[in-house]
C-alpha cells in the first residue's frame, strides 16, 4: 500500500509538471520562464546572488517552491558545476555558463560579507535493514530510484568574523575546532546535517551550541530541500543538453569469482549514481559516487608500518593472496613493485558511526610486505578501503554489491589512474590468480588478454557506453 500511494503521488506531481508545460521527452524548455537578478562580475559574486535566490525560497518555504524553481534550484547547480574549478573565470564566461544551462538574468550587483562560496548536493542515508535475520549494509531508496532523485542543496558560506565584533552564539557542526584554527562550520538550519563529510574529513559530533570568539574563519552551513529531479522529463529543464539521457548503461553482470554465482543488473544514471539489483528486484544497492568516494572518512588512520599497526590493532587480520589481488596491481605495464603488498583487515570498531550505520562494514589496510617494518600502502590504484559489508558476509554477496561492483565502475578514488576497462579485465583475472600475471599488465598489453567482443558478461557497445559516460 505504501508503495501504491508514492507511485499515486509521483504520478500526480509529474502530470502537474506536464500540463504546466514541460511535456516529458517533447517539448524542450531552453531557458528558464523566470528573470533572476545576478552579479556577473566575479565567480564568487555570482553565488552570493545564488544564495540570495535559495534564501528567498526557503522565507517562503522550501516546500512551497513551484516545479519551475524546483527546476531552477538544480540548473544554479549545474552552473556552479561549470564554474566551481575555475580560479577567476571572465565575465563572459559566468554568462554564458549561465545561458548554458538556461539561467534567465538580469545584472545586479550584490554585496555580502561571504569571502567564499561552494555548493553540494547532498543525499540521505538510509538505515540498515534486516535480511534473512542479519542486518548488513545497505544504502536504499531515500536519495534515489528508478523514477527520480532527492536531495538537499548545501550552500557552504565562509567568512571571516569580525575582529572586533562581538561574541558569536551558534549551533557548532565540528566543536573540536573551536581550540584550534580550523575552520569552524555552524549550522543555520534545523536539520539532520551534523553527521557530515566536510572538506574529506566527517564530523561525527553532534551539533553544539557555543560562543565562537571574533577573528575566526567561519563557515555557514545553509540546507536547502526538498528538490526532485525526475527521470522522465526532458533533462533540459534542469539545465542538461536537449536529449540528454540520464540512465548511460544497464549492465547484467554476474562476477567471475567462484564465490559469487548471484546475477546483477548494474545501471549507471548520470556519472554519480548507481542501482545494482541482485535476485529479480529481492535484493538492492543504491549508491552514489560522492558514497563510494567519502567511504575512507570511516576508517582510522593506519600507523606508518605494520608493527606499529599490530600493536595498536591486535584484531588485525591478514588476508591471501587471493583476497589481495586488486592491491597488487601494476602502477604501469609490467609492474611488478606492489606484487608483494598483502592486505590487512578488521571489524569496524563497535560504537563508531560506520558501525552503526553499516554493522557488518570492515577496515582494510594495504602494506608493501608482512614484516613489522613493512609501510603502508596509500595510492588510489591498490589503497586499502573501507567496506560497507565485509566479504565474509553473506557468502560476500553483499560486499560485491556494496564494494566491489561501485569500484568497477568508478575505481578507488577520483584519482584512480586504471580505466573502467582494465577494472573489468582484471576482475576477470582475479577468478585464477594462481594461474595469470593479468595484475602486471597495463593498457593494450592488458587489454590483449580479453575481448569484450567475446564476453557474456559486458559487451563491447556496453562498454563503450559506460566508458564514453564516464570519460575512460
Amino acid at each position: 500500500m505504501k508503495q501504491y500511494f508514492k507511485r499515486f503521488f509521483q504520478f500526480i506531481f509529474v502530470f502537474t509538471i506536464i500540463i504546466s508545460g514541460f511535456v516529458a521527452g517533447n517539448i524542450k524548455v531552453n531557458a528558464s520562464s523566470t528573470t533572476y537578478y545576478i552579479d556577473t562580475s566575479s565567480k564568487l559574486s555570482s553565488l552570493k546572488s545564488i544564495k540570495k535566490i535559495f534564501d528567498t525560497w526557503k522565507g517562503r518555504g522550501m516546500e512551497n517552491i513551484d516545479v519551475y524553481e524546483q527546476a531552477d534550484a538544480l540548473r544554479f547547480y549545474r552552473y556552479y558545476e561549470s564554474v566551481a574549478t575555475s580560479l577567476n573565470p571572465s565575465q563572459a564566461t559566468i554568462q554564458n555558463s549561465l545561458a548554458a544551462v538556461g539561467i534567465t538574468y538580469a545584472y545586479q550587483s550584490v554585496s555580502s560579507k561571504y569571502t567564499a562560496i561552494r555548493m553540494e548536493k547532498y543525499y540521505d542515508y538510509s538505515e540498515p535493514i534486516n535480511y534473512m535475520g542479519i542486518d548488513y549494509s545497505y544504502m536504499g531508496e531515500s536519495a534515489f530510484n528508478n523514477d527520480y532523485e532527492a536531495f538537499y542543496i548545501l550552500i557552504y558560506a565562509t567568512y571571516i568574523q569580525d575582529p572586533n565584533g562581538p561574541i558569536l552564539d551558534a549551533s557548532i557542526i565540528n566543536p573540536n575546532s573551536l581550540n584550534t584554527n580550523e575552520e569552524i562550520y555552524i549550522a543555520m538550519d534545523d536539520n539532520n546535517i551534523s553527521q557530515e563529510v566536510i572538506g574529506g574529513k566527517l564530523i561525527e559530533e553532534s551539533t553544539t551550541q557555543a560562543v565562537v570568539l571574533p577573528g575566526k574563519i567561519v563557515t555557514e552551513v545553509h540546507s536547502y530541500a526538498p528538490i526532485k529531479r525526475f527521470w522522465i522529463l526532458d533533462q533540459s529543464i534542469y539545465g542538461y543538453p536537449s536529449g540528454y539521457i540520464p540512465f548511460a548503461a544497464s549492465i547484467t553482470y554476474t562476477s567471475y569469482s567462484p564465490l559469487i554465482t548471484a546475477e546483477a543488473t548494474i545501471t549507471l544514471i548520470d556519472t554519480d549514481k548507481l542501482i545494482i539489483i541482485y535476485y529479480g528486484n529481492q535484493e538492492g544497492v543504491y549508491m552514489t559516487l560522492e558514497q563510494h568516494y567519502e567511504r575512507n572518512v570511516y576508517q582510522p588512520t593506519f600507523p606508518d608500518t605494520l608493527g606499529e599497526a599490530k600493536t595498536a590493532y591486535n584484531d588485525l587480520e591478514k588476508q591471501s593472496s587471493t583476497a589481495t589481488y586488486f592491491h597488487r596491481l601494476a602502477t604501469y605495464d609490467g609492474d611488478t613493485s606492489n606484487y608483494s603488498n598483502v592486505k590487512y583487515t578488521m571489524d569496524s570498531s563497535m560504537g563508531t558511526y560506520a558501525r552503526n550505520m553499516w554493522p557488518n562494514s570492515s577496515y582494510e589496510v594495504i602494506y608493501n610486505g608482512n614484516t613489522d617494518t613493512n609501510r603502508i600502502k596509500n595510492d588510489s590504484l591498490i589503497m586499502g578501503t573501507f567496506n560497507y559489508s565485509d566479504a565474509a558476509i553473506i557468502g560476500g554477496r553483499p560486499h560485491y554489491m556494496y564494494d566491489v561492483y561501485p569500484y568497477l565502475i568508478w575505481g578507488n578514488t577520483s584519482n584512480d589512474p586504471s580505466t573502467i576497462k582494465e577494472r573489468f579485465i582484471w576482475e576477470k583475472g582475479s577468478a585464477d590468480i594462481l594461474f595469470n600475471t593479468w595484475y602486471q599488465l597495463r593498457g593494450e598489453s592488458l587489454h590483449a588478454k580479453f575481448s569484450f567482443t567475446v564476453s557474456t558478461q559486458l559487451t563491447t557497445s556496453e562498454y563503450n557506453i559506460l566508458a564514453a559516460r564516464l570519460g575512460n
